[in-house]
């Protein structure tokens, strides 16, 4: 168009106002931009009114153009609502899963293999433990009272406070033991599985220590297959602790024995690493499993 105009020495800014330019470029052919351009010319020069047909052309493009912008902007909003709705199920779909899994992990807790681990031990060592016990064996009390301490010092890694000591008579012999020190009590374990004169001295002494310590009570340890108690005296200062008020004696059975060296043997294999468990899972354990066990009985208030 500008090239038309070239000879006449204007430009179409100049022959036309803004809004009349745009109604005449609102066309798709070349030929129809020139053709409305001739008609607006004529209209501006020669006073020759538009044709209506240029008028309806132009509002029919301008709301066929809108007609299509509008169906895509519905094409668009229905896309993205669609979108949406997939987020949010896939949203809802997680967040359902988590709590299902939540809920899984409530009802089933975590598998923790040390206690089934212990138990297998605890089992295949007691069957062995057993067989080896029903042989003949020397037992003495320096053996027992070490594995006393052992078996102590083990539960003082789960238990607080505990301690433990020895109780004196001056110089005379008295039964291997040791004093157990809780937070509300203190009570004596010795061990006395000698016969004879030697059990009569240290049962006397035994009996002295007893009364000199009223608010203690004292628990003496023998086995089923220890030497029989047969001298009157020996019998007399036995049952002279058996009736104190703060004297207890315990004859061991197998069980008993069984499980006091069971317990023994798994405190030395764990520090021994035989046995691959941490030992205050494995004490935890058995004050649990065993919370009836005299010992355990004694210990806790």
């Amino acid at each position: 168009m500008n090239l038309k105009l070239q000879w006449l020495d204007v430009t179409i800014d100049d022959l036309f106002e803004t809004d009349e330019i745009t109604a005449i470029l609102n066309h798709i052919s070349i030929r129809t931009v020139l053709n409305v351009a001739a008609d607006y010319y004529r209209y501006k020069v020669d006073g020759i009114p538009l044709p209506k047909h240029q008028l309806i052309s132009v509002l029919q493009t301008d709301e066929t153009d809108i007609e299509i912008r509008l169906k895509q902007l519905e094409t668009q909003r229905e896309q993205m609502q669609q979108a949406m709705a997939q987020i949010a199920k896939f949203l809802g779909d997680k967040n359902q899963q988590n709590l299902e899994i939540e809920d899984y992990i409530e009802v089933f807790p975590p598998f923790d293999p040390v206690p089934r681990q212990l138990k297998n031990y605890l089992k295949t060592q007691r069957i062995c433990l057993e067989a080896n016990l029903s042989k003949p064996k020397i037992l003495t009390d320096s053996d027992d009272l070490g594995k006393l301490i052992t078996i102590l010092e083990a539960l003082m890694l789960v238990i607080s406070p505990l301690s433990f000591d020895i109780l004196r008579l001056g110089k005379r012999v008295i039964p291997e033991h040791l004093v157990i020190q809780t937070q509300t009590h203190s009570f004596v374990v010795g061990f006395l599985h000698l016969g004879g004169s030697p059990f009569f001295h240290r049962m006397k002494n035994w009996n002295e220590l007893l009364i000199s310590k009223p608010n203690f009570q004292f628990i003496l340890c023998r086995d089923q297959t220890d030497y029989p108690i047969s001298g009157q005296k020996s019998q007399f200062e036995l049952e002279r602790f058996q009736h104190s008020r703060n004297g207890k004696l315990m004859v061991w059975n197998q069980d008993y024995r069984v499980l006091f060296e069971l317990f023994y043997q798994m405190i030395v294999d764990i520090q021994n690493y035989d046995l691959e468990v941490k030992l205050e899972e494995a004490m935890d354990f058995i004050l649990s499993e065993y919370q009836d066990y005299w010992l355990f009985q004694n210990i806790q208030p």
